[in-house]
């Protein structure tokens, strides 16, 4: 079989994303590839055990070998694809049962052997699979996992701190500190851990697709994911949603409006004062009053406009600013509303448009 060097690329690419780490086993690091000639396309295989990508890319038919499956080792594979170009036209040259392969690009050529690995995870029917209960606007999913992987807490013991919930209203990411909920209806509820997080936002930039299909199978506790070319498999450690039924206790005692943009530069660069998390925020007159103090007696300040204030003032405010703007990622309008819940020392953080809304903790002085 011919593939064109740009589609290879990309194939690797995306399958190397699940095979890659070094802490897949040796076992398991390799991809394969099914050739199906009825419909020019060849199906480019990787899996970590857990985490399942299949890429689809076209390809020419150009042997009787075509339609057995290719197992190749992922190391070299991984490293030619860095010398060849887009527009080259790579040769599989290969025989069912026979372990030798040939891999040509014009003159060059390059023998090796097939990597003899039963990978049980691998399950190439998935591509034929028509049967999915959700389809989510594919931008949609996209943003809002791009919005919410960073505040996951990857070095966590606790499972749950580093995993995306969609509840059929809204998707939320909780890891102790800060919750952020952006909204996305879905027929059923679904687990996301990082890992395939980051794999599903890779496979949807490269989408052309206006939707991503999503299946969950309960018998085996895997979610099917599918754009036009490609299909992700992976296996939901805890499909149990984590409680954050607290947030709906959240009692406001005094709230104002700011401009988003304008809020996260200002911390930014009074933070630059300080190696601390924490800035002073002081509210009065209309403005909000923000210091940074090192210890090396460097200070910033700035002041910003509020507007809308509703209550009383509690009292100064410290606030993380890394928090924050991870929290204000989620969200797209140019203003938000900020409330303040001083007996439980909250905030909460709403976009304008009621889409997206954050809580974290914060000290009252």
């Amino acid at each position: 079989m011919i593939i064109k060097g740009k589609d290879l690329i990309e194939g690797i690419k995306k399958a190397n994303g699940v095979v890659g780490e070094g802490s897949v086993i040796e076992h398991l690091r390799g991809f394969k590839l099914f050739p199906r000639p009825e419909k020019g396309i060849v199906d480019i295989a990787g899996s970590d055990g857990r985490l399942t990508l299949l890429a689809q890319v076209p390809y020419v038919v150009s042997d009787i070998s075509d339609g057995s499956v290719l197992s190749l080792g992922s190391d070299k594979i991984r490293d030619l694809i860095k010398h060849i170009s887009a527009d080259d036209n790579i040769g599989f040259v290969y025989e069912e049962g026979n372990q030798e392969v040939e891999i040509t690009d014009g003159d060059y050529s390059f023998k090796t052997m097939q990597k003899p690995f039963e990978n049980d995870f691998i399950n190439f029917e998935y591509v034929e699979f028509k049967d999915f209960e959700d389809e989510l606007n594919a931008k949609e999913l996209a943003f809002i996992l791009e919005s919410l992987t960073p505040l996951a807490r990857t070095d966590s013991a606790d499972y749950s701190a580093q995993t995306i919930y969609l509840n059929k209203e809204f998707a939320y990411l909780f890891e102790g500190q800060i919750l952020a909920k952006v909204t996305i209806g879905s027929k059923n509820p679904y687990v996301i851990d990082y890992k395939s997080a980051k794999q599903i936002q890779t496979i949807l930039r490269a989408s052309e697709s206006e939707v991503a299909k999503i299946k969950f199978f309960e018998d085996t506790q895997q979610v099917l994911i599918r754009t036009e070319k490609d299909i992700l498999v992976y296996r939901v450690h805890d499909s149990e949603q984590v409680d954050i039924s607290w947030a709906d206790k959240f009692n406001i005692d005094y709230s104002f409006k700011v401009n988003r943009l304008d809020f996260i530069n200002s911390l930014a660069r009074t933070k630059l004062a300080t190696d601390e998390e924490e800035i002073v925020c002081i509210i009065g007159d209309g403005k909000l009053s923000m210091s940074g103090f090192g210890d090396n007696g460097e200070k910033a300040k700035d002041s910003l406009p509020i507007t809308e204030e509703v209550g009383k003032v509690p009292g100064t405010l410290v606030l993380l600013v890394d928090k924050f703007t991870q929290i204000c990622g989620t969200m797209r309008t140019k203003e938000i509303l900020i409330e303040i819940d001083p007996e439980e020392l909250l905030m909460k953080i709403h976009d304008t448009q009621g889409r997206a809304v954050g809580y974290m903790t914060l000290n009252i002085e």
